[in-house]
């Protein structure tokens, strides 16, 4: 954005690419108006203190560029750490503390829905009860880079023992979910990947609860900020919209090979070298299951794609956050001045500082995220909406658009009352399927004692046409 546009019309161009709006949206609102200013002051603020905000992530992003060449300085680098590792026997000494470490919670079964907008097959975990009738509020929890939903795990459990429908979904990219074959690994893209979700399950039947860790944190607030209706409150777990910081791009382990171990992986995922990415010993023991598994050869490897990029602005993050219409809190190390200007982006928003956390508060604290989670979670009036659940339709909603109709006649026959059949009417049409299923299984004699399909005995002409 330079600095001739305006800042309104820069904003209105961040709305429609970040939140799917169409180019004729209804003119913003004052409220509006007024936080794309306060946003766009605190950007020069912070641009003027040094701190990372759209000049210093314009640099970045011309850094990395090119998805593969960062791939391939990640490999390098996870090689030299992995060597550097085996010659100072770092490895050896979580050996003890890992086979004395309390065993992670049992885990239910991997679940898939395929999303109708793009195809993906996306993995879940579900905790709770599993019915879609159930009164019980649900809670979406959507784990960071280069993880898998089996991060919620110790979470979710708990969740789950106080009367919440905890699920955590493998982000696209990620643990047994689909790899994007082109690196469509948009802000866009993967929030109608949990729109899908949210329709397969049925779950916008009343509002529930999003939570996110720093790319699940991102994911989450640009659907709460997508599809208000949905969501009743939005829990961000180390993450800062008005901080840009590697972790919200992609995972610098992701491009590592084949890991000797267990221990192996977490003196990597402890290594100082690994900047800001860097966990401490217990955080990184619990998060090697998440992180890594075993391919078909009994090798440890990463199980993401190494190539997941995050492509999202530092403007259309705060733009988003700006835009949160449902209570939020940001569980995260801030300082003062960071959660003072997260509280005046947005009004809704509240912070917790967690103490125990260094920046990987679901691992490095998990109890500590759980305790804040549930004072939260556990305010009824959160979940409560003014609408029955038959009358949250999808088309309502936003999440489907709504069927259009040439002429009114067509109107009232599709959505108009339907006559029940009788027992002679069903009947009839049963007679009627037998036959043309009768017909359509026949087979047709060439002339030379072959059988001929129905297919078959089209022309050649057919064929092309169809291919």
């Amino acid at each position: 954005m330079t600095r001739a546009e305006s800042v309104e019309e820069g904003f209105e161009a961040l709305a429609r690419g970040v939140l799917s709006r169409p180019s004729t949206a209804r003119p913003r609102s004052r409220a509006y108006r007024s936080k794309a200013r306060r946003y766009e002051q605190e950007l020069l603020r912070s641009r003027g203190a040094g701190k990372s905000c759209l000049g210093s992530l314009a640099g970045a992003a011309e850094e990395e560029a090119d998805v593969d060449d960062a791939m391939a300085k990640n490999k390098v680098l996870c090689d030299r750490i992995l060597r550097l590792n085996a010659k100072n026997g770092l490895h050896a000494a979580l050996q003890d503390a890992s086979t004395s470490a309390k065993p992670p919670p049992p885990l239910p079964p991997s679940r898939f829905v395929q999303a109708e907008s793009s195809g993906m097959t996306l993995r879940y975990l579900r905790w709770g009860s599993t019915s879609p009738s159930s009164a019980d509020p649900a809670a979406i929890l959507l784990h960071g880079v280069g993880e898998a939903a089996e991060a919620w795990a110790p979470i979710a459990t708990k969740l789950a023992q106080h009367g919440f429908r905890a699920l955590a979904p493998d982000l696209r990219g990620h643990g047994r979910s689909t790899k994007s074959s082109c690196g469509q690994y948009d802000p866009q893209s993967m929030v109608a990947d949990l729109k899908d979700l949210v329709l397969e399950l049925d779950l916008y039947r009343q509002p529930f609860a999003l939570v996110g860790v720093d790319v699940g944190a991102a994911i989450a607030t640009e659907f709460a900020a997508a599809f208000p209706k949905l969501v009743g409150v939005l829990a961000c777990v180390d993450y800062n919209p008005l901080v840009s910081t590697s972790r919200l791009r992609h995972s610098k382990v992701q491009a590592a090979g084949a890991v000797g171990g267990e221990e192996e992986a977490a003196a990597l995922l402890a290594s100082p070298l690994l900047g800001d990415q860097r966990r401490t010993q217990a955080a990184a023991q619990r998060a090697v299951r998440v992180i890594f598994a075993r391919d078909g050869s009994g090798e440890l490897r990463p199980r993401g794609d190494p190539r997941f990029s995050f492509a999202a602005t530092m403007a259309s993050l705060g733009l988003s956050a700006a835009s949160i219409q449902c209570p939020a809190v940001f569980m995260h190390s801030l300082t003062d001045e960071e959660a003072s200007s997260l509280r005046q982006l947005n009004s809704r928003i509240e912070t917790r500082r967690l103490q125990k956390s260094s920046g990987f508060g679901v691992s490095d604290s998990p109890l500590e995220v759980y305790t804040e989670l549930k004072s939260w979670l556990g305010k009824a009036e959160l979940f409560s909406t003014t609408t029955s659940a038959r009358a949250r339709t999808p088309e309502s909603l936003g999440l489907r658009p709504l069927p259009e109709f040439s002429t009114l006649e067509e109107a009232r026959k599709a959505l108009g009352p339907r006559k029940i059949p009788d027992r002679r009417a069903v009947e009839s049409e049963l007679d009627r399927l037998r036959l043309e299923d009768e017909v359509s299984s026949s087979d047709e004699d060439d002339g030379s004692g072959n059988r001929l399909t129905a297919l078959a005995s089209n022309d050649a002409e057919y064929f092309g046409m169809v291919g």
